[in-house]
């Protein structure tokens, strides 16, 4: 938000406030809007919105957070459920890329995308998968810059022999294709 936002994101504050019985103050309002000011006006609107139809007490900042980002738990789960997924259709040997770029520096840290994918039906992939969880929510606010994919182990190996080949790169999250990276 600008400061352009703040008569309006104001009124949306008294509307809540209003509706939930709190009396708001000036120092109330800049303290709300200097810790939600990376947000857009829409996206306080859309939480807003959401927190109207589902809050019994005044939310506070994380309140707003979370209606526009999720749960993070629900986002790591999500994130989870996508990286299942890839294990499923592509494989170790295969190059992927998420949708949701958090997911491709979290397997790095795990190790990579091989390491992820040999565990799948063993007992430990239990605790991989609460690794998982408990780095992507560590992850998931920061502005760390993400891997553009996770390379599989034939990319790697004949990257290693000094093999130029296209990357073949499945995309995984909402559809399932090919790109030549």
């Amino acid at each position: 938000m600008t400061k352009d936002d703040m008569k309006e994101f104001t009124e949306i504050l008294d509307f809540m406030a209003e509706g939930l019985g709190v009396d708001m103050t000036e120092v109330k309002y800049r303290f709300y809007f200097a810790a939600l000011s990376d947000l857009t006006i829409e996206e306080i609107k859309r939480a807003a919105n959401h927190i109207a139809r589902t809050a019994t007490f005044f939310p506070k900042p994380v309140d707003f957070r979370n209606a526009i980002n999720g749960n993070q738990d629900e986002a790591a789960i999500i994130a989870w459920e996508k990286v299942q997924k890839g294990k499923s259709k592509a494989g170790q040997y295969q190059s992927v890329k998420f949708d949701d770029p958090v997911i491709h520096t979290v397997i790095k840290l795990m190790g990579g995308w091989g390491a992820v994918c040999r565990l799948e039906g063993h007992d430990d992939e239990k605790w991989q998968r609460i690794d998982f969880e408990k780095t992507y929510k560590a992850m998931q606010g920061s502005n760390k810059d993400h891997p553009e994919y996770l390379p599989g182990i034939s990319e790697i190996e004949n990257t290693a022999k000094g093999f130029l080949i296209k990357k073949e790169v499945l995309a995984i999250g909402e559809k399932i294709e090919t790109l030549l990276l």
